[in-house]
């Protein structure tokens, strides 16, 4: 991975992210980049597929951002939520995208299907396909 961005999406009312992520390729294959939406929900995903390997990282509970209850009843976030949200969260995926060296090989696997927007059905077929 050479760089990433994180940005809201457009509106300013929705609870998504667009994350850019460049990277250098492998063997053979030149550098690329792919640009995603996701929502609050998927890096709330990551972070419990992560949550036991993120002690390792130094990267405690306190640095993923906290769900709201009020949006449980329907209301949305204020704008001062959603932008402490989303400074959080980019401090949060910085950190684990700068450990990931310290993650255990399912750990960076999951991280990458993730900044690459990969299932495991596609990684599998595209091994499949190499062998």
């Amino acid at each position: 991975l050479y760089t990433f961005t994180l940005t809201p999406s457009s509106p300013p009312s929705s609870s998504s992210y667009d994350l850019s992520c460049a990277f250098s390729g492998s063997a053979g294959e030149g550098p690329y980049s792919v640009t995603t939406s996701y929502t609050f929900s998927d890096f709330k995903s990551l972070h419990g597929s992560l949550k036991g390997e993120l002690q390792n990282l130094q990267i405690s509970e306190e640095f993923f951002p906290k769900t709201y209850g009020k949006t449980r009843i329907g209301l949305g976030l204020t704008k001062d939520q959603k932008d402490r949200r989303y400074v959080i969260l980019r401090e949060w995926l910085t950190r684990v995208i700068e450990g990931a060296g310290r993650l255990t090989d399912e750990g960076r696997g999951r991280l990458c299907r993730f900044l690459r927007r990969e299932t495991e059905e596609e990684e599998r077929a595209a091994r499949i396909m190499q062998e």
